[in-house]
């Protein structure tokens, strides 16, 4: 495995680990540095700058390790797969926006926080407002009868508006059902 990321100074940080299983189907990762006499393959998400065919960390592995075989991250294409899947259907899409914005207005009462890139763990975040709707519902009444920000007041009387319709609560059932068959996955 591989990642980047920047740091204060604005200088590129690259670490390289191997991920493996042992003989009591113990995993392990160990960080590998520059020993790539060992890597047999590379695995990323198709950024350029990971997979470019000039400058990318694939090609200059490759240049060092031509056994390190370049492969397409399967749990990326995964979750690449299913978000594009859920944004074809309205249903699902529609009620994502409204489980999002529960997600972002709600006060933290056990809802699990949707990440907008992994796609592959929002059945239980939708599984967490289904479970935690009458509390909702009760902290909305509080907020309303407090805040004084119109825009909040606004957006929660929407929100709360629309999840209190049966047909958005049946089909956040119907989203939760499909996604969480997904949420093992990655």
């Amino acid at each position: 495995m591989a990642d980047e990321c920047t740091d204060v100074s604005n200088k590129e940080q690259f670490t390289i680990c191997i991920r493996w299983v042992d003989e009591k189907l113990v995993d392990h990762e160990d960080m590998i540095g520059s020993k790539l006499s060992h890597c047999l393959g590379q695995c990323y998400d198709g950024a350029s700058n990971m997979t470019g065919s000039r400058s990318g960390i694939a090609t200059q592995l490759q240049a060092e390790e031509s056994r390190a075989v370049l492969t397409h991250c399967y749990g990326h294409s995964l979750n690449l797969a299913i978000g594009d899947a859920v944004k074809q259907s309205k249903v699902c899409r529609d009620d994502l926006d409204i489980a999002f914005e529960i997600n972002n207005e709600g006060p933290n009462v056990g809802i699990r926080a949707f990440c907008s890139t992994r796609w592959t763990v929002h059945g239980e975040a939708i599984q967490s407002i289904i479970d935690n709707y009458s509390i909702l519902n009760q902290l909305w009444d509080k907020s309303l009868e407090t805040r004084l920000d119109p825009n909040v007041k606004g957006r929660i009387i929407g929100v709360q508006t629309q999840i209190s319709q049966f047909k958005i609560f049946f089909e956040l059932h119907l989203c939760k059902k499909i996604l969480k068959i997904t949420d093992n996955l990655s």
